[in-house]
Formats: structure tokens, C-alpha cells, sequence
């Protein structure tokens, strides 16, 4: 019989059912923590969202913009110092070349020609003013624009060098070809007198 002074308590039951399903809730909360993982949305505003509560529209992705036309030159391209098959230019190929060639000499040293003058008294005032002066600076730059031109004359008398070489070298071999040689020499001749007259102007002005 039990002491009146102790509580009576009853055992605490625990059904088996109920024991066997306790270790599945962990699994089941991580399981279903693992398979919703990859379904939460982002937290990041979408473009819609900007667009209404910033007032900002997203950038639309810009379709390819196409080539740019190419531009074409209105002054005729000189004609190759070669023919096709790699030989010699020689007879009415050889008269275009050298023509192509004249001609932008002749271009070149026009314009410088029309520059000297203008070109003459700035650079000629220049030498007189401070470094530091808007003359000098005009000076400076109008210099700079003859010697530009000059240097366009320069390039097609290198190009007649080189083939006045070639040629001369040929013509030891060949000799039917001296009058080629003597036509590209007369024009690499005219082209660099127009050069010997700009480097005396050229020299007169820097002193």
C-alpha cells in the first residue's frame, strides 16, 4: 500500500506507432528543406519592378548594328607595279603606273605650292616672336603643314626609285626593255626636281 505522503504516479506510456514515426519528422524537414531550395525566387528586384517603382526601364539587348559601307575614294588607286602573273610591268600597264605616280606628285606639290606664300610670312613673322606667342604656334603649324605635303611628293618618287632600280637591273639581261628604263627615269627625274624646289623653300624657312 502506498505512503500517503508520495504522489501516485502511472507510468508514462509511449506507443510503439508513435515511437517509430518520431525519427521521420527531422528527415521530412530536411528533406523538404533540401527540395524547396532550388525553388525559392530571387531576391533581386526584377526588370518590371524597376521599371514601375524607379521609374527605370531595363536595357533591351540591342540587335547587331551592320557593317559600315565602305568608303569609296574619288581619286583613281595607282595602277600595281606588277602585272598579275608577277611579271614586269611593261608597255601600256607601265604607262598607267608611271602616270598614277606623276599624278600624285603632282597633286602634292600643287598644294604645296599654294601654301607657300601664306606659309612664307607666318613662318617669317614667327621667327621674330616669343615661343610662347599665338605667332609662333601659327608659325609652327603652317610648317608643319608644308613639310606634310612635302612628304606627300616624297612617297610616289620612292616608288619610281625602286622601280627605276628594278629595271635598270632587268635591262642588263634584257636589253629590249632600256626603253622602259628611260621612260620610268624621266618621270622619277620630274618628280624629284618638284622635291628639290620644296627642300630649298623648306630650307630657307628654318634658317
Amino acid at each position: 500500500m502506498a505512503s500517503p505522503s508520495t504522489p501516485h504516479t502511472r507510468p508514462l506510456r509511449v506507443f510503439p506507432a508513435l515511437l517509430l514515426a518520431c525519427p521521420l519528422v527531422p528527415a521530412l524537414a530536411l528533406g523538404g528543406c533540401t527540395d524547396d531550395r532550388g525553388r525559392i525566387p530571387s531576391l533581386a528586384a526584377r526588370p518590371v519592378e524597376l521599371e514601375y517603382s524607379e521609374g527605370i526601364t531595363p536595357p533591351a539587348s540591342a540587335p547587331a548594328s551592320p557593317p559600315a559601307p565602305a568608303v569609296k575614294s574619288d581619286s583613281p588607286a595607282p595602277a600595281p607595279v606588277e602585272s598579275p602573273d608577277g611579271a614586269p610591268l611593261t608597255g601600256a600597264p607601265l604607262a598607267a603606273r608611271l602616270t598614277a605616280l606623276e599624278a600624285q606628285a603632282s597633286e602634292a606639290d600643287s598644294r604645296f605650292t599654294a601654301m607657300a606664300p601664306d606659309a612664307t610670312r607666318t613662318i617669317t613673322a614667327a621667327q621674330k616672336a616669343p615661343r610662347d606667342s599665338d605667332i609662333w604656334s601659327a608659325g609652327q603649324v603652317a610648317l608643319a603643314r608644308l613639310q606634310g605635303a612635302r612628304s606627300d611628293t616624297a612617297i610616289p618618287l620612292a616608288d619610281l626609285d625602286t622601280m627605276a632600280s628594278e629595271a635598270a637591273i632587268r635591262a642588263v639581261d634584257h636589253p629590249e626593255i632600256q626603253g622602259d628604263v628611260k621612260r620610268i627615269e624621266t618621270v622619277r627625274d620630274a618628280v624629284a626636281a618638284r622635291l628639290v624646289a620644296q627642300d630649298a623653300l623648306l630650307g630657307r624657312l628654318h634658317g
